[in-house]
């Protein structure tokens, strides 16, 4: 939730900081509406986890007299709801390596993990015919049926195929729509 707030924060303001200060009650409002049920509320922590996490600069590494850190920002290049995908998971003995696999957005990961989306042997995205959804579906899923993934940069980057035929037979809930 921090991240999402903090993006529409950095969104609207086009500056390369926003002061936690700016979001802190927003946040705080957000947990208690939608968190987990908790006695006290410390918006804060999060905050603190993305200071490690390589995707965010933190101007400021102690609290200030609120408790609060400074800012948050964004910096230039850095992929934003991107995800590694195993493609052979790693509760099935899939390895965790680079030829098991994908780059995908959050919202395909997830589809690909529940078996809704997979990748054919001519590394085309098909979708399962049992995948249904609205316009939001259609614009960010049923769009790209049938085309071809952008290549790795090199070829011994590229997923198995033992994997993914592992996928397509194990985890995909065919048949595949057609192209």
């Amino acid at each position: 939730m921090l991240i999402l707030l903090a993006l529409a924060k950095l969104q609207q303001s086009r500056e390369q900081y926003i002061s936690y200060k700016t979001i802190d009650q927003d946040f705080r409002e957000l947990l208690i509406d939608f968190g987990p049920l908790r006695k006290r509320y410390q918006p804060e922590l999060p905050f603190y986890h993305l200071q490690n996490d390589d995707l965010w600069k933190i101007k400021g590494n102690t609290p200030d007299d609120n408790n609060h850190l400074d800012s948050i920002s964004r910096p230039e290049r850095k992929y934003i709801g991107l995800d590694a995908a195993h493609i052979k998971w790693f509760q099935a003995e899939g390895p965790d390596n680079v030829n098991n696999g994908l780059l995908l957005c959050v919202l395909h990961h997830k589809l690909f993990d529940m078996g809704l989306i997979t990748i054919d042997d001519s590394f085309d995205l098909r979708i399962s015919e049992k995948t249904h959804g609205t316009d939001f579906f259609d614009s960010t899923v049923l769009q790209f049926n049938g085309q071809r993934l952008r290549n790795p940069i090199r070829k011994s980057y590229y997923p198995k195929n033992e994997y993914l035929n592992w996928h397509l037979s194990e985890v995909f809930h065919g048949p595949m729509r057609e192209k």
